[in-house]
């Protein structure tokens, strides 16, 4: 039995009267309605998740500063060329174990990706998030070649990972997919 019978037994009326069609109209306005409701219950329930008491950002006890001629040095060492655009000339950065702590901490890998928040914003906020945190080790990677951004790290032993920021992957470039983070030509801000 579909909904026009079904109206039409309990109005007692005939399949295509005007008040049938009238109830089933009234019918579907109200789901639409309840469809509406129910994405911003969703909403709000995600918004409200992210309200949840943050602890604090992990310590940093291990800071060591650098020049940019030495982060120009560890980037050319990569042998992507890769164009590098510097943002300051004095850089302090922490070792892999405190920076993998900082990386649970953060938060941008939550954050929903959609038309207008896609992986550029991730990898701004990533970046901003570090920098913020105390530490300017974190590069803006605009990946021309696979139409992607991520970061790229520099530690203070030379060694350079990427990170995902939208899933808070952190890998050796060698070591990963090259579709998706080929290097060549790309843009790199630090």
């Amino acid at each position: 039995m579909n909904w026009r019978d079904y109206l039409c037994d309990l109005l007692g009326c005939k399949a295509d009267c005007s008040q049938c069609k009238d109830a089933l109209t009234e019918c579907q306005q109200h789901n639409e309605n309840l469809h509406f409701h129910l994405q911003n219950a969703q909403e709000r329930i995600r918004q409200l998740e992210l309200l949840v008491p943050r602890p604090p950002p992990p310590e940093i006890t291990n800071i060591i500063e650098k020049d940019t001629y030495w982060v120009q040095g560890v980037i050319a060492k990569l042998k992507a060329d890769i164009v590098r655009l510097p943002l300051g000339i004095e850089f302090r950065l922490t070792d892999k174990n405190t920076f993998i702590d900082f990386i649970a901490w953060n938060w941008v890998d939550s954050y929903e990706y959609h038309k207008f928040y896609r992986c550029g914003n991730f990898s701004i906020a990533f970046k901003a998030d570090a920098d913020k945190w105390g530490v300017n080790q974190v590069g803006i990677v605009l990946d021309y070649e696979s139409s992607h951004a991520y970061n790229l790290v520099i530690f203070p032993d030379g060694k350079v990972m990427l990170i995902e920021p939208q899933s808070d992957n952190l890998f050796y470039w060698q070591e990963h997919a090259p579709q998706f983070y080929n290097l060549k030509g790309a843009a790199v801000i630090i």
